[in-house]
């Protein structure tokens, strides 16, 4: 009898301790783990783990074979962090690997993170072509909890296809909600970064040992990040936001939260770039006779972004903070995003949002039943900054 096992991409460390993390629990459940993986560190990592795992390497394939794919809708094409034959290679690889490795295995699931690379596209369409369930992950901007989806994340989740499906979810009472929300506006008042700002241009070991194994024909979804962390480190040096104090606003604002440059939810899930929706909060902020806050997000790591962002301060367009949001909210008249998850903090402080690319927050304006089930039926309760072993009763849920 074929062994019952969850296939996981893993495409860093992160994501490895993350993953590994459900480890016990699915053996608990009468389930084996089978890593893929493309990246040096991982794969050196996982040799002194009883986890099997296979590492994939770049390879030739027939001319004919890269005709008919279509990777414009990746961020490794989109965002330009691969040549795109290079990523129909790394595409071809990854399923390659798995036609080639999984026969022996009955797969009951697959596992990715955020769902947006080449790579990524090969398990995704590894598991339609074989009728096998998915679990994307991804991180929320609710502490203790993930995006968890068969879909996708974000505009790509089940749920913006079909809001419907949120709104058959359970519910709870308006008693339960508030007494959450008290709890949890208590808790975002603290001035913490975002966990993950703290990785803006942080340099590690990892990125020298996938370099090397970028060298020697591993299959990435992104060049090496060596050289890029390096350069990033530098310029981080110089240019810094010319912040000013929200004090000095004494009037109502309209607020713009700034997304990383190179946010794969601009990529993919917007028509229009941060600098074409700073224009147009601009714009709309200037309509209403209102200012304009704008909060770069702390993890941008291209300082000729801060550069022109900076510009527009000096021209006295906006006003730029570096307040906790909930510092700013309690003067916003509006929120304009493209699809930052900030729109859904100013949603449960019940601020109006404008939400100016594709996002699945745009269904919660004026809504608190559909906030409610998507914070306490549709997110998962796993917090994805711990360390510990993720129970059983949090594990079994995703397999089916």
């Amino acid at each position: 009898m074929k062994k019952q096992v969850i296939v996981c991409y893993v495409d860093c460390m992160a994501r490895l301790f993350f993953f590994m993390r459900f480890k016990n629990s699915l053996k608990k459940l009468g389930f084996d783990f089978i890593f893929f993986t493309g990246r040096n560190s991982v794969s050196n990592k996982l040799k002194k783990s009883d986890i099997k795992f296979h590492v994939v390497k770049l390879k030739n394939f027939p001319d004919l074979k890269y005709k008919n794919i279509d990777l414009r809708a990746t961020t490794s094409v989109s965002l330009k962090l691969l040549d795109e034959t290079i990523a129909k290679k790394a595409y071809l690889s990854f399923l390659s690997a798995l036609d080639n490795n999984l026969i022996n295995h009955k797969v009951v699931s697959i596992w990715i993170w955020n769902g947006y690379s080449a790579a990524d596209k090969a398990f995704l369409d590894y598991s339609k072509t074989n009728n096998i369930g998915c679990k994307i992950f991804e991180l929320s901007n609710i502490p203790g909890t993930m995006m968890v989806d068969p879909e996708g994340v974000n505009a790509r989740a089940s749920i913006f296809k079909d809001i419907k499906i949120l709104d058959s979810m359970e519910d709870v009472s308006e008693k339960q909600y508030n007494i959450w929300k008290e709890n949890y506006l208590k808790r975002v008042k603290q001035n913490n970064p975002i966990p993950q700002a703290k990785d803006a241009s942080n340099l590690n070991i990892t990125y020298l040992v996938d370099y090397f194994g970028y060298l020697y024909g591993y299959a990435y979804e992104r060049k090496p990040e060596i050289f890029i962390r390096l350069k990033n480190k530098v310029k981080m040096k110089r240019p810094t936001y010319k912040y000013k104090p929200l004090e000095d606003i004494k009037e109502r604002f309209f607020f713009f939260p700034l997304q990383v440059s190179i946010d794969s939810q601009i990529a993919l899930n917007s028509d229009i770039d941060v600098f074409q929706g700073l224009e147009i909060a601009i714009s709309k902020a200037k309509k209403s006779g209102r200012s304009l806050v704008v909060k770069p997000h702390p993890a941008e790591p291209d300082s000729n972004i801060v550069k022109k962002i900076n510009s527009y301060s000096d021209k006295g367009l906006i006003h730029l903070v570096s307040n906790n949001v909930f510092e700013i909210f309690p003067k916003c008249d509006k929120v304009v995003t493209i699809n930052s998850t900030v729109g859904l903090q100013a949603l449960i402080y019940n601020i109006p949002v404008e939400f100016l690319g594709y996002s699945v927050y745009k269904y919660f304006n004026n809504s608190n039943a559909r906030i409610r089930k998507y914070l306490f039926s549709y997110l998962k309760p796993i917090d994805p900054f711990k360390n510990t072993e993720i129970p059983v009763s949090q594990v079994e849920p995703l397999i089916h």
